[in-house]
């Protein structure tokens, strides 16, 4: 999947990922559902992001299960999270992991280190814990 995201050819998630696919992140109070709206999720990222290049740090597979700890990097050039564009070059980190059915990827689970990239598109955003 990293490859579908650094070159945008979206095309290509048919052939690895099956039309159920769902993916999950924290983040969502749901999952996301269905390739054709995973699809249009990946696009709009891109398009906040269009030089965004995924590097796989580490590979593990066992099973049905392929887990991926990845550095993105990419320019915030577009709408994202509802943040208006910055210029701003931005680095994050994050684990996917995989299941697969069948030869193809049934479910995802998105780990992105959300702070880390928050600090960097608005970090007028960030919580500030106030004690006591």
């Amino acid at each position: 999947m990293a490859e579908v995201f650094n070159t945008g050819k979206l095309a290509a998630m048919d052939q690895v990922a099956g039309q159920d696919l769902c993916v999950y992140y924290p983040q969502a109070s749901e999952p996301l559902c269905g390739l054709e709206q995973v699809k249009h999720a990946f696009s709009r990222a891109r398009a906040a992001f269009p030089d965004a290049y995924v590097m796989t740090e580490d590979t593990i597979v066992t099973g049905d299960r392929v887990v991926t700890r990845w550095t993105a990097r990419g320019t915030h050039i577009g709408i994202f999270w509802g943040i208006q564009p910055t210029a701003r070059q931005i680095l994050w980190t994050g684990v996917t992991i995989y299941r697969f059915v069948a030869g193809t990827i049934a479910e995802i689970w998105v780990y992105a280190d959300a702070l880390q990239l928050l600090q960097q598109l608005d970090p007028t955003r960030i919580p500030v814990s106030r004690s006591g």
